[in-house]
This record gives structure tokens, sequence and C-alpha cells, in this order.
């Protein structure tokens, strides 16, 4: 391609960028102007690339996973979570904070969306924070970046997406993701102890014993679906994409027998199933035309001799890489700037015999917790909605969970037996 053809590329990509065009609109129209100029060939075959982008096996566990969040939301069984969160964590002091990241981790071990959980959450807890007299700009700053764990901690839906694009085993990326999900939301309950200890918040009522067994006997529904999800995942009893069929499976037989769906509360569940998912799939699917056409150009090759001629050992690259990762997860949506990072991060990180598994959930990591910093963190967006509070009152508590973030992907990045302990 001649040097005006990649500056057309180029202009047309920041131009459609900055217009907020859809970003999978932008990668299909960017890589079919490319492979028009550099390439020409027939435009059915645009489709083949677009159709193949999408017809993978693994993919299918996106909606599958959606799908069983919805459904166990649909059911009420995300309040029992919350109160089983309450029952573990409501006496110690700030317990309500406390049980905010726990119910934001067990969420996300069932639906896999930081957007989707931050908003539950928030939506569930709020209330009782404000009676009780908490910082309505603390809670939900951290109830946005406890969200995010729900990307972090599998099943994910950005572990499926790397996983993908990577050709890295998307088992092993869940397996992978277990421990720095779990340590990063112990992390955030250490910071809101500190923080309620200092405000002087009170500590709850605690729960009567017959109460207590009520909740705990109600949480072992909901709770038994992560259970089987990461257990038959970790035991090879089944795939991920398998384990997404059982988990919706599981809430369809749950909110049968429990009468508790509607006609109107399936096809709502259906619905929201199928415009979530569809963002995802369609830009895996155009960015094939992208990631066809880098290809083309050769540019992973040129950026892995462009690295390897500046001389970068395997801690330089790593830093390089989280802080432009951390730096883009803030101005772009995750899955957008995970599907054309990954591509191009990839052959770099393999050619300094960097582990694919612990890159891939670092990536991951990165970019999912990125969700709930400003200027286009949905986490915090979604949060901040439900809270009824503007995102400018909560960027100061928002700074020291955002240097709490990046102090984490600077653990996962240097620490791989994070990653790696429960695949060893």
């Amino acid at each position: 391609m001649t040097p005006g053809g990649a500056i057309l590329i180029l202009a047309a990509f920041t131009l459609m960028f900055l217009l907020n065009m859809p970003i999978a609109f932008v990668l299909g129209m960017t890589g079919a102007l490319g492979l028009m100029l550099c390439s020409p060939v027939p435009i059915s075959t645009y489709a083949q690339v677009m159709s193949t982008g999408v017809d993978s096996f693994p993919l299918v566990a996106i909606p599958l996973f959606v799908l069983g969040g919805m459904l166990m939301g649909e059911s009420g069984m995300t309040d029992k979570l919350v109160n089983f969160s309450k029952l573990l964590l409501g006496r110690i002091r700030g317990g309500l904070l406390l049980a905010a990241v726990a119910t934001a981790m067990m969420f996300g071990a069932i639906t896999g969306s930081a957007t989707a959980d931050a908003a539950a959450v928030a939506t569930i807890l709020m209330p009782a924070m404000l009676r009780e007299g908490y910082s309505r700009e603390f809670s939900t700053a951290l109830i946005a970046v406890a969200g995010c764990l729900g990307a972090v901690i599998p099943p994910s839906i950005n572990l499926v997406v790397v996983g993908y694009l990577a050709g890295v085993s998307v088992w092993k990326l869940f397996i992978g993701s277990i421990v720095p999900g779990v340590v990063t939301g112990i992390g955030l309950m250490v910071i809101s102890y500190f923080h309620a200890v200092r405000s002087g918040y009170p500590v709850s009522e605690p729960i009567r014993r017959p109460q207590a067994a009520r909740v705990c006997w109600e949480a072992i529904v909901p709770l038994a679906m992560p259970a089987i999800i990461l257990g038959g995942i970790y035991s090879g009893k089944f795939t991920p994409t398998e384990s997404a069929a059982i988990a919706a499976t599981y809430a369809i037989v749950v909110g049968v027998v429990r009468r508790s769906f509607t006609a109107k509360g399936l096809c709502r569940s259906f619905r929201q199933t199928a415009s979530i998912a569809a963002g995802p799939l369609l830009m895996v699917s155009t960015a094939g035309l992208f990631s066809y056409l880098m290809v083309l150009l050769k540019v992973p090759q040129m950026l892995v001799g462009a690295m390897l001629g500046l001389g970068l050992g395997r801690a330089a690259f790593l830093l390089c890489t989280q802080i432009v990762l951390f730096i883009i997860g803030m101005l772009m949506d995750t899955l957008p700037a995970m599907i054309i990072l990954v591509p191009l991060l990839f052959p770099v990180a393999k050619s300094m015999g960097i582990d694919p598994v612990h890159f891939g959930v670092l990536i991951s990591f990165n970019c999912s917790m990125a969700m709930a910093t400003p200027p286009v963190g949905v986490a915090l967006f979604a949060a901040c909605s439900v809270s009824k509070v503007t995102v400018g009152r909560v960027m100061k508590p928002m700074l020291w969970l955002t240097a709490y973030i990046f102090l984490m992907v600077l653990v996962v990045s240097y620490v791989p037996a994070l990653s790696l302990m429960l695949l060893t």
C-alpha cells in the first residue's frame, strides 16, 4: 500500500471515530476501504470474512451467559445474593460497602457484564446505604469499580473475546482470572473498611438466627449457578460454551419451578439478551475485515520488529502495554479496544516469551477495570445514573480507587503466579 493510501485509511478511521460512529461500523468500513486500496477482491469476500469471524463455537457462550444472568435477575435471585452478603458482612463497620463488593463479585460470576453488575448492585443497595448515612459519592464510585469485577471474574464476555482473538483456551483464561478478581475484590473491601472507620459509619443490626437460616437457604439456589459453571469448567467436565448453555438452562428451570417468570418478563429477558450480545458479536464480525487488512499489511510483524528493535525487555514492554491499554480503556469502550489491540500485541508478547494465558488475563483485567474510569467509563455512568449523582461529584473518591486499580494492574502484570497458580 502507498503512503497516501495508509494516510487515507488512518484519516477515515479517525474521522469516523470523532464523529461518534458506532465502533463496529468504524472497524468494518475502515477494513473495507483498506482492502479496496491494497488488495482488490470481490465484495463476496468481505461477507465471507465477516461471517467467518463469528462462525465460532466459543462465541456462542456470549449470548448464553448473558441470558443466564438476565433470567436469574428476572427471577429475583439477585436479591437473595444481596441478603446473603449482608448476613456475612453486615456486622462489620461499613458492612453495606463490603456487602456491595461481595454481591458484585457473586453477581459477576453469573452475568459476566460490568455494566449490568454495577447497575444491579446500585439499584438494590444504594437506598439502604443512603438511609444509614453512607456517602453517596464514595458508595457510587465503589459500586462502579466493584461492578467491573463482573467482567473479570469468570464467566466473562471479555475473556471469551480475548481467547477467540488470541487463539488462547477460554477455559484457561477463565481459571486464570479467578485469583486476580478475588484479590482485587478483597482489596476493595479493605479500602471500604478503612473508609467506614474514618467516616464513623454505623454497624448494622445483626440478623437473628431463624432469619439467618432462611437467608442461607435462599442463597443456595443462586450460588449454585456459578458453582456449577466454574466447577464444571475447572474439572474439565464441559467447555465454557457448554457451561453457558447449562447456566441458561439452570436459570430457566429455577424460574419455572419457583413460578417467578411471567410471559412479559421472559420476553424482556430475551430482548435484553439480544440487545447486549449483539454488540460484541457485530464488533467481532466487522473487526474481521480490519484484522484481515492488518494481516495483509503485515502490521503485527512490523510491530514486533519495532519493539524488538527498541530493545525493550519483558518488564518494560509490560509497563508500556499496560499504560497504553489503561489510557485507551479510559477513552474507548472495552471490547473495541481489545478487538483492535489483541491481534497486534499478542505476537509481540509471544516473541518475548510471555505466557499467553497470563497476557490474556492481563489485557482483559486492564480493559475491564478501566470501565469504571471516565471519560468513557460505562460502569461508572451506570452506577451514577442509578444513584442519581453526577460523574463530577464522584471524581474525588474515584481518583483514589483509580490509583488502586492501576496498582492492581501492575501487580497482575509482574506477578504471573496470580494468573497461573490454579493452572499448575
